[in-house]
């Protein structure tokens, strides 16, 4: 295991296992962290330096960042199959990585960012996810993308259409 810089500025370091081209992983994050508008990035990194204090990090807390094959205690959303997590409020997160070696690297960024977005809506609305219901937080999480410029839908279809390439539970488990 190695830290791989994304940001240090804002304390962003991927934990690199080898489940995937952490390189490409990295770069595509940097690029998704750009396209993410000033205040929001402000907003993410106010969060996890809460976060940070309220556990105790006088110095604040990085969020935990990593990419893994596919973990079966992962928790999951509509579609019954999670591939990527944000989880402890918005400070740790996860993404399968079967689908990061297999997306675009347009798409890449969207599923990156589809994350963050979740934790720009843990950091500025305190009802997100709050009662648990997927698919309310993640039409939230769909506003919030195509207002940063990214294209889910765009993401979903060429997924729709290149199913083949991606993994799938029984190749993982």
């Amino acid at each position: 295991m190695r830290l791989i810089p994304i940001v240090p500025t804002s304390g962003l370091y991927l934990t690199a296992w080898g489940h995937c081209d952490d390189a490409r992983f990295a770069e595509q994050f940097r690029l998704a962290w750009k396209q993410i508008p000033m205040r929001c990035r402000k907003a993410i990194v106010a969060h996890w330096l809460l976060w940070g204090k309220v556990t105790g990090n006088r110095k604040g807390a990085a969020p935990f960042l990593e990419v893994l094959p596919y973990k079966s205690d992962w928790e999951r959303g509509p579609s019954r199959y999670a591939v990527a997590q944000c989880s402890q409020g918005g400070n740790s997160l996860s993404w399968n990585s079967g689908f990061v070696d297999a997306l675009p690297d347009e798409h890449l960024r969207c599923f990156i960012a589809h994350e963050l977005a979740h934790v720009f809506l843990f950091a500025t609305d305190p009802t997100h996810f709050a009662d648990g219901d997927y698919e309310v937080a993640e039409l939230q999480v769909f506003q919030t993308l195509e207002a940063w410029g990214f294209d889910e839908s765009a993401r979903e279809e060429w997924e729709m259409w290149n199913e083949e390439k991606l993994p799938t539970r029984a190749t993982e488990d």
